[in-house]
């Protein structure tokens, strides 16, 4: 009875090849069935008359490893592949969330920098002119600042409003600027390396394969640097299609390749085409050779498959046994080969320091000006309580100013919402 409960996963995946069409045949080649819808599309052939090419892409997804062709909803303009959400989307929306945060600890940032140089160019022990002429170059210094978004500059002269502030007394105001600017350096540098490793090629590329099973030449060519690897990627990406006929190009290949695990793909590749053309013995052999060269469980799952099928039970449970100390999850498989990729540099976090060293030097330069430059917070131009919130920063009491970040993070959240609704 033990015996037969373990051959039963054995006789169930055996039951699920014979529901397939016959493999001898080769399937539909889905590329070339592409190039006609595309064709049809050009002229002028309405989606009616184009559905049967759709449906034999569609049944064609039983017999190949590929999940989904996104390229029938941009040729017919319309839903045919209903695409399951990718981490690129959950990135983009964590992304939405930092750039509304980004502008909230910016909008904090101004203004505090604004009622600190106005205050520290209006309270300097000049005359009249010379101080409103120092206010006009500060102040029109921040706009330009901030308006081109320049985040060294933003940064250095945070740094030298802290220091300001803490020199005559604000240290309250010059806490809130502290947070601020160093929760508008985290921000800014995590949302640059979430950006960057989305929009690093290798990544799009992976998400790309998870998500349909294949990926096209151009983001082949953007992934991999090495010709002999995209020409590899390329002829596997084809193979999940149905693209059969490349025995030679990756028996050439083959001879080319020097490192293991290019070999091993091709070795994988061309067990893959020896399954749909019958030949399970010649595939089983194939398969064995790549996972003498790379181990990774897809190669097992193919072997798994050909012992399978040509009723080797004893061999089939023993690389069972091996699949099941893997991570590899056979459940929810198609009972085909699996197609392995070539791996692919993983994009690292960047820390950019520079940016720090802007936010000390604009606190130092403003350290030796203040020593230099006498400052008279003994007297108050009345003109200057005539600015709003600057009470509020002479009594270093601006907690009325948390109103600002609050406004801008909410108004940016309900605003994008609104435009990205329309």
């Amino acid at each position: 009875m033990r015996r037969l409960g373990s051959f039963l996963p054995l006789l169930i995946l055996l039951f699920s090849f014979l529901q397939l069409p016959a493999l001898s045949a080769e399937p539909p080649n889905v590329k070339k069935l592409l190039l006609e819808v595309e064709k049809g599309v050009k002229e002028g052939k309405g989606t009616a008359e184009l559905m049967p090419l759709v449906k034999r892409i569609e049944e064609a997804k039983a017999e190949l490893p590929f999940r989904h062709l996104p390229e029938l909803n941009y040729l017919l303009e319309k839903e045919i592949e209903n695409l399951p959400e990718t981490k690129l989307l959950a990135a983009y929306r964590f992304e939405y969330f930092l750039v509304s945060a980004k502008r909230a600890f910016t909008s904090l940032n101004f203004v505090l920098l604004f009622l600190c140089f106005l205050f520290f160019s209006q309270q300097l022990n000049f005359s009249p002119p010379v101080r409103n002429g120092i206010s006009v170059v500060l102040l029109t210094l921040l706009f330009l600042t901030f308006g081109f978004n320049s985040v060294p500059l933003v940064l250095f002269l945070s740094g030298a409003g802290l220091t300001f502030s803490v020199l005559v007394g604000k240290r309250i105001s010059a806490s809130f600027l502290l947070i601020s600017s160093l929760l508008f350096l985290l921000v800014y540098q995590v949302e640059r390396n979430v950006l960057n490793y989305f929009k690093n090629p290798s990544v799009a590329y992976s998400l790309k394969l998870s998500r349909d099973g294949y990926s096209p030449d151009y983001m082949v060519d953007l992934a991999y640097k090495s010709p002999l690897e995209r020409k590899v990627e390329k002829l596997t990406n084809g193979l999940a299609l149905g693209d059969l006929g490349v025995s030679k190009e990756l028996n050439s290949l083959l001879k080319r390749a020097g490192n293991s695990k290019v070999k091993a793909v091709i070795l994988n590749d061309l067990g893959f085409i020896s399954y749909y053309r019958g030949r399970y013995e010649k595939a089983l052999s194939y398969f064995k050779e790549a996972a003498k060269l790379w181990n990774v469980p897809e190669f097992l799952f193919n072997q798994y498959l050909m012992y399978s099928i040509t009723l080797n039970f004893k061999e089939a449970e023993a690389v069972r046994k091996k699949l099941e100390g893997t991570e590899f999850k056979v459940e929810g498989l198609k009972p085909i080969p699996q197609l392995v990729h070539l791996p692919l540099p993983s994009p690292g976090w960047s820390l950019n320091l520079s940016l720090l060293f802007s936010f000390i030097a604009g606190a130092v330069v403003m350290f030796f000006v203040g020593k230099v430059l006498t400052v008279r917070t003994f007297l108050v131009e009345p003109n200057l309580l005539l600015v709003p919130g600057m009470r509020d920063f002479l009594r270093d009491r601006p907690y009325k100013l948390l109103l600002v970040p609050a406004l801008v993070f909410l108004s940016n959240l309900i605003l994008g919402r609104l435009l990205c609704g329309t």
